[in-house]
């Protein structure tokens, strides 16, 4: 059993499923793995060739759908839903991965009128081809963050720092020995006791700010070099808080899927 949804980039939320009066989904496909573009150079008197670079494509949902009831009325709220050139965002759900979300460009929605049954097609592309967990799973920690990630693709995440008292600097290790550190060279100016700090490991929006009194200000200036920005891999992960009397880290991820 499944259910699929749009919601368009007013947050209006359309059910493709479980909603048979008005339309009845027939196909959807671009579920499955987005593919990859592998490059590879020929070189002379060598079999085969040499790998030099590879890329995970963009992915293309289409959806096909009957129009039932009042026809007219139900393409033109397809419209409304899945304006061409717009973001929207997909959201499915099966009994194995739960409710994920990709968001995507309508690329086109066709639906040929003077036809006994009226059919809907709707193309998404999505430029991060992966899917993600609709609500974020926490870990909290005390000295050590151990948990196992169901995904099967790495993501960023979520890291929340609280400063219990006033610090120069703070710094996370994983399992592999590799370091988040940030330090400021005036403690009374930055990692003060009842701060809390935020930093985004996500690829395409990594950032690190600090909340103070209500006022936010960005830190990423303060990261120390050699510092890493994890990821969170599929399978067990482990971090440690180096200070853990100081601070105390809590952490954000969305289970991300390379198909459902």
């Amino acid at each position: 059993m499944y259910t699929a949804k749009i919601q368009n980039s007013s947050g209006a939320l359309l059910n493709l499923t479980q909603n048979e009066s008005a339309y009845q989904v027939t196909s959807i496909t671009g579920l499955t793995s987005a593919g990859a573009t592998v490059n590879v150079t020929s070189l002379a008197g060598i079999a085969g060739g040499v790998f030099n670079s590879s890329h995970v494509n963009t992915r293309n949902i289409v959806i096909t759908l009957s129009l039932c009831g009042d026809i007219e009325a139900n393409r033109l709220q397809l419209y409304n839903y899945c304006p061409e050139g717009e973001k929207v965002r997909f959201i499915y759900s099966n009994s194995i991965v739960g409710e994920v979300y990709i968001d995507g460009y309508v690329d086109k929605m066709e639906c040929p009128q003077f036809v006994q049954n009226e059919v809907a097609q709707i193309s998404i592309i999505c430029d991060y081809p992966y899917f993600q967990s609709t609500t974020p799973s926490s870990v909290s920690t005390g000295s050590s963050i151990s948990f196992n990630n169901p995904s099967t693709v790495s993501s960023g995440a979520i890291f929340r720092v609280s400063i219990l008292q006033s610090v120069s600097s703070f710094e996370i290790t994983d399992g592999s020995g590799n370091s988040l550190k940030f330090a400021h060279p005036n403690v009374s100016l930055f990692f003060t006791q009842g701060s809390t700090i935020n930093i985004n490991t996500q690829q395409a929006n990594k950032s690190a700010t600090i909340t103070r009194s209500g006022v936010t200000s960005n830190i990423i200036s303060y990261l120390v070099q050699g510092s890493t920005f994890f990821q969170i891999v599929p399978g067990q992960n482990s971090f440690d808080v180096t200070d853990p009397n100081s601070y105390r880290v809590g952490l954000f991820y969305n289970k991300t899927f390379r198909g459902v």
